[in-house]
């Protein structure tokens, strides 16, 4: 399913994921909002650095009884449970929403 990675209300990129795995990057759409981290010339691979990225933003795996949480939410993977509360994070303005929606990020905003 593809996915629009959002910067507030600005549109930031396209991405496709399947399995609750980002698999691909389809298109920029505005590259001055880019996460800093793709922007980066070191950034050879975009989808594995979009993927480490996105595993910063999920609970950290370290944190007490989140196996038991996992379990307890009809035993969601880390990654599930980062597409269904959208990618959104209190550190950043980052969100992600299906490709045909109209939701803004004051509906989404914590």
């Amino acid at each position: 399913m593809n996915y629009i990675l959002c910067h507030k209300d600005i549109n930031v990129l396209n991405l496709e994921i399947l399995n609750d795995e980002v698999y691909a990057i389809n298109e920029i759409y505005n590259d001055e909002h880019v996460p800093l981290f793709l922007k980066s010339q070191k950034t050879v691979n975009k989808v594995t650095a979009f993927r480490e990225w996105w595993k910063g933003r999920c609970i950290p795996s370290s944190r007490q009884n989140l196996d038991k949480f996992l379990s307890e939410i009809a035993g969601l993977s880390l990654n599930s449970l980062i597409i269904k509360s959208m990618g959104l994070s209190l550190s950043d303005q980052y969100w992600i929403k299906p490709e045909n929606s109209h939701l803004k990020w004051k509906d989404v905003n914590f």
